[in-house]
């Protein structure tokens, strides 16, 4: 989490995502060195295997909840949403569907609409409590109250 200035902001780590670039140009790479070594074009037919793999981790990066002035933001792998302050009723940690460990923040909308941030989603004791941090972060931006400089 980066706490700017302005507002909070909620991105996934950036070094996952390198690692799941990097794994699968590496196994791409090997099967491209693969078919070169043995001389059939053939084996160049399992690249195409792996790389629509990267389209999950590029929808992947898009991923992000921003709070900044009167704005809250809430990017999805397709889709973007926004909310003004005052559309926002109230933020909750909740758990998670599939495993009673989990934790994510809801938000309740004044129109009574639910939306659950997936990319606050943890499992680990360490990261719940993060959770808790972005969530008391996301309650002071609702309240107008100032940022504190979280690290």
């Amino acid at each position: 989490m980066t706490l700017a200035e302005p507002g909070v902001v909620i991105k996934p780590h950036r070094g996952g995502l390198v690692f799941a670039v990097a794994w699968i140009g590496f196994l791409c790479l090997l099967m491209v060195l693969g078919s070169i070594g043995e001389h059939s074009a053939r084996g160049l037919f399992l690249v195409f295997v792996w790389l629509p793999w990267l389209v999950p981790v590029v929808l992947a990066a898009r991923y992000g909840l921003t709070a900044a002035g009167d704005t809250l933001t809430y990017r999805s792998p397709l889709r973007t949403r926004t909310w003004r302050r005052g559309d926002v009723e109230y933020f909750e940690i909740a758990y998670g569907r599939w495993s009673p460990r989990a934790r994510l923040i809801q938000m309740r909308a004044a129109d009574g609409e639910w939306v659950s941030f997936a990319i606050t989603a943890r499992s680990w004791p360490r990261d719940t409590a993060q959770v808790g941090r972005w969530y008391a972060a996301l309650e002071d931006w609702r309240l107008g109250a100032s940022q504190p400089a979280l690290n």
